[in-house]
């Protein structure tokens, strides 16, 4: 026969503290993911290969050159804190707001052997901008975590300041993963995302 088991007075004592107010409670914390995926319509035609006519249809342009997809990501962050008699400030809530947006084209027209090429290619496409979007899950994960740690501040203004620090660090250490796994992938080419 099994025996209940009796909490140690030490776990008494802290959830009487609890029960109390004694303790300050944890901040609650939430990370809000949402894509939106769009697409860029390119008609083929007989005649030029399947990447002239992707790259000319592709309203992605940056830096001189043709993309053939792009993933955007934003992240905002939604803080709530609580004045401590001491007159510290104490964040209470974190949510986290993760906003992508995937751009990809989309054929109309083609043949059963450029879709079977579309089809190899846009599956690669997808991986390499997934990659993108990892990116921003990345950083606002990484935002959710370091806000939470955040100790309380000597006042709301400092710790509002502290926070905004640091999820701007996030956003541009993330911002640079990206670029940098552009320039590793060519842009996804060593993926296979690449049209001749």
């Amino acid at each position: 026969m099994l025996g209940a088991m009796r909490p140690s007075p030490t776990i008494c004592a802290l959830h009487a503290l609890l029960l109390a107010g004694a303790l300050p409670p944890a901040a609650l914390a939430e990370v809000r993911d949402s894509i939106d995926y769009s697409y860029y319509e390119v008609q083929v035609f007989d005649g030029p290969s399947l990447g002239t006519q992707v790259r000319a249809a592709s309203p992605i342009r940056e830096g001189g050159q043709v993309s053939f997809g792009n993933t955007r990501w934003n992240v905002r962050w939604d803080l709530r804190w609580n004045s401590e008699a001491s007159g510290r400030c104490r964040l209470t809530s974190v949510i986290v707001t993760l906003r992508s947006r995937m751009l990809l084209p989309q054929l109309r027209g083609a043949s059963a052997r450029q879709t079977a090429a579309f089809e190899r290619f846009m599956a690669a496409l997808r991986l390499h901008e997934n990659g993108h979007y990892a990116h921003g899950q990345r950083a606002a994960r990484e935002i959710e975590r370091n806000l939470l740690a955040l100790p309380p501040a000597a006042s709301c203004a400092t710790l509002e300041a502290q926070a905004n620090e640091s999820g701007r660090r996030s956003i541009a250490r993330h911002a640079d993963l990206d670029i940098q796994y552009d320039r590793e992938t060519s842009h996804g080419r060593t993926q296979g995302a690449y049209l001749p």
